[in-house]
């Protein structure tokens, strides 16, 4: 076999190894880690001509998006940008969310998303390319990435942009529904400083035809009624700017959400409005999935808070700790009860308990447990359903008031 053949052979196969990595990590959000390789241009810039694709580009898979589209919601007026999911498994809430956008008449669009593998050199990352969309091409503001440049607020680097659907997943949204914009596109590692977070949305430009846009998807790898729970203290942290206790939220980048909300900030604009809070397992009605994602997206325009009022808190019992993919389950409460308030007939051995406290009634959210190979684990839908009736517990969400 002579090595040009060798070469196309390599080639080949590395393609579809790329290929197949970027589905799983756009539609399943697997936990593995994906290393994958570097290409030969490295450099800030690949030449006259360059350009990302967006993750996907089928016109047909957007048009059926629009199609199943929610009602919009038109953002309220001074709306200076919002939070949106980025899981493609979602897309119908995608065209929704930029639909309702659309009568802003925006210029400029600056994208926030995750880094997800940690690809880029540097914390932040800035794109310089413009980005190919099933609906045609949108353009950088060249202006605004050059002075983030040259004031070192982030580092141009392309290659990581070639793989990330946080932002990838987005553009083509974006250009059908925003038209005449331009895009800015950043991506934030998990390590991305506070400082640095700080000085970028101190940096970003505050005009009226700006929006800034942080994408972002919510509680990962549980149960839907975890998820549930653990979006009520999200939305809270979210609507009240909580940013001392920011790290309670379930998250996949707490960097944009940071840089998002510290923005939002310095805009006024503290009055969100909820566009969608959902989940996978809604989505596609498989209710008993242990892993799903979950959805919070909303506008921010200059006003007062609205804030989600609402108080959570885990009771844990005799139980220490319960181990989830990447340790979520012990996050997204704001406190960890004593049990001293529960009703008697809930404190049931091996049962963690999410409560939720509103102003005029408290939410009890039931999540049996089980010990496997030598861990403590929520139980399937299954073992909850069996626990359930093996109490006299008829429901596994209890109203009290």
């Amino acid at each position: 076999m002579t090595i040009v053949n060798k070469n196309k052979i390599v080639i080949i196969a590395l393609t579809v190894v790329l290929a197949i990595a970027s589905a799983a990590l756009i539609f399943l959000h697997t936990k593995t880690t994906i290393t994958l390789p570097s290409p030969h241009f490295a450099s800030a810039t690949r030449g006259e001509g360059a350009q990302h694709l967006a993750t996907l580009m089928s016109p047909e898979f957007y048009d059926e998006a629009y199609k199943n589209a929610p009602a919009t919601v038109p953002a309220p007026s001074d709306t200076v940008g919002g939070i949106v999911n980025h899981h493609l498994l979602a897309a119908p809430l995608l065209a929704q969310f930029f639909d309702g956008l659309a009568n802003q008449k925006p210029k400029h669009l600056i994208l926030i998303g995750p880094d997800h593998l940690s690809r880029g050199s540097a914390p932040i990352t800035i794109s310089a390319e413009r980005w190919g969309t099933a609906y045609g091409d949108l353009e950088p503001d060249t202006a605004l990435i050059d002075r983030l440049s040259v004031a070192g607020v982030a580092h141009i680097e392309e290659w990581p942009f070639d793989y990330e659907f946080s932002v990838g997943g987005l553009v083509t949204f974006a250009k059908r529904s925003l038209p005449g914009i331009d895009v800015t596109t950043i991506i934030l590692r998990g390590d991305a400083s506070n400082d640095s977070l700080a000085k970028l949305a101190a940096s970003l430009p505050r005009s009226s035809d700006t929006l800034v846009v942080a994408s972002l998807d919510f509680s990962h790898y549980l149960p839907t009624d975890v998820a549930d729970f653990h979006d009520l203290t999200n939305r809270a942290m979210i609507s009240s700017f909580d940013m001392n206790d920011l790290d309670k939220i379930e998250i996949d980048s707490l960097p944009c959400l940071r840089v998002a909300l510290q923005y939002f900030q310095l805009r006024g604009a503290f009055s969100d409005t909820l566009v969608a809070a959902t989940n996978s397992a809604k989505i596609t009605g498989k209710l008993d999935t242990q892993e799903t994602t979950s959805y919070l997206n909303q506008y921010f325009s200059v006003g007062d808070k609205t804030p989600f009022e609402v108080q959570t808190s885990l009771y844990l019992g005799a139980i220490k700790n319960i181990v989830s993919p990447e340790d979520r389950f012990m996050r997204g409460f704001m406190s960890i009860d004593d049990g001293s308030i529960l009703p008697a007939d809930l404190k049931k051995p091996n049962l963690a308990i999410g409560i939720a406290r509103y102003g005029d009634k408290t939410v009890y959210y039931l999540f049996p447990t089980t010990v496997e190979k030598g861990t403590r684990r929520i139980m399937t839908a299954p073992e909850e359903r069996s626990y359930l009736r093996q109490n006299d517990i008829k429901e596994s969400i209890i109203t009290t008031r």
